[in-house]
């Protein structure tokens, strides 16, 4: 320890869970789509990572997020909320995807080839 003073910035913390239910829905609804929209899966290779091959997610890993985890830890609660609310996703059982272009977002099965950064130049084929 140095002996400077050490300052704590507080994170914004989200106000507490809505006592009426409508409201909750709501709340819920917005920030899982938050999560599933295309500003956030540009950047978010875990959730990325967490899609199956048709692009679903289990409930489990988004009730886990802490954002969601502050508005309730009824993962029934999650999937009812999205099922009444969301234009965006779609519910199937205990999974959560996008409803349209769904595959854009996969990550590719491990230890497949990536594409090439770039086309190669001027190839030409033996005659």
């Amino acid at each position: 320890y140095s002996g400077a003073p050490m300052y704590y910035t507080p994170q914004a913390m989200p106000p507490p869970p809505p006592s009426d239910p409508e409201e909750l829905r709501e709340r819920i609804a917005k920030q899982i789509e938050y999560y599933f929209s295309v500003e956030n899966l540009v950047k978010d290779m875990y959730l990325r990572s967490q899609m199956d091959q048709q692009g679903w997610v289990r409930v489990e890993v988004i009730g886990n997020f802490n954002r969601v985890r502050m508005l309730t830890a009824d993962n029934r609660v999650l999937l009812d909320a999205l099922q009444a609310r969301s234009q965006l996703l779609e519910v199937q059982e205990d999974r959560i995807r996008r409803r349209e272009d769904w595959q854009v977002w996969l990550s590719p099965p491990p230890g497949a080839n990536p594409p090439p950064a770039r086309a190669p130049r001027n190839v030409i084929s033996p005659q």
